[in-house]
Order: structure tokens, then sequence, then C-alpha cells
């Protein structure tokens, strides 16, 4: 099992250039590294992301917003010299950049889990 990120479209979109599937983390590493750090940080929108999440296009902002923080808070993890969480940094990036490229107006709903 893994954790993806995993867009719907709405009817009629028909687009096959358009972002559809990230993997963010393989079920072990999500579980080791990022459930951890999301308890630590107090972020239990990235926590819920081991059992699934949905989200609309409407949540896009506040979904990015929550990852900024989450983002954040890893950087300084990384900073007080726990390195071994770089590769959480590197895709919790990659998956804030994903979210900020959907086009809302095209998405049904993004499901990460």
């Amino acid at each position: 099992m893994s954790v993806s990120a995993v867009v719907t479209y709405r009817p009629g979109v028909d687009d096959d250039h358009a972002p559809s599937l990230l993997p963010v983390a393989t079920e072990e590493v999500f579980h080791r590294y990022w459930l951890p750090l999301a308890d630590r940080l107090d972020q239990p929108t990235v926590a819920a992301f081991g059992t699934g999440v949905m989200f609309q296009p409407a949540d896009f902002d506040a979904l990015r917003d929550e990852l900024s923080a989450f983002i954040d808070g890893v950087r300084e993890v990384i900073d007080e010299g726990n390195t071994a969480v770089s590769p959480v940094l590197e895709r919790a990036l990659l998956l804030f950049d994903f979210i900020g490229r959907l086009d809302r107006e095209r998405v049904d709903e993004l499901f990460i889990g």
C-alpha cells in the first residue's frame, strides 16, 4: 500500500495531460516518518492521509496552508539535525506544488490516502 494524491475531474473534462496522480509515500515511510512528524507538528489533516481524506476544490487553499505549516515544521526538524526526514520534505513540497497546479474549475475532487 501507499499514500498518493489522486485527482478526479468533472464529467466531460478530457485532457490526457492534466495531472491525475502523485505518489506521496509508501505505507512504511508514511507510518515511520510522516505520521510521527504530523503528530509532533499538530497536523491532523496530514496524519489523516494515512486513512484517506477527500478534498473539494474549495478546500485546496486551506489544505495548502496546512501543508505549508507542515513543511515549515519539517524544515525545523531537519535544521535540528534530523536529516532522515529530508525525503518527507521533498515529497511534501511536491504535493504542495501538485495541488497548486490543479485547475479548480475542472477538478471534481482530490483524494489523498
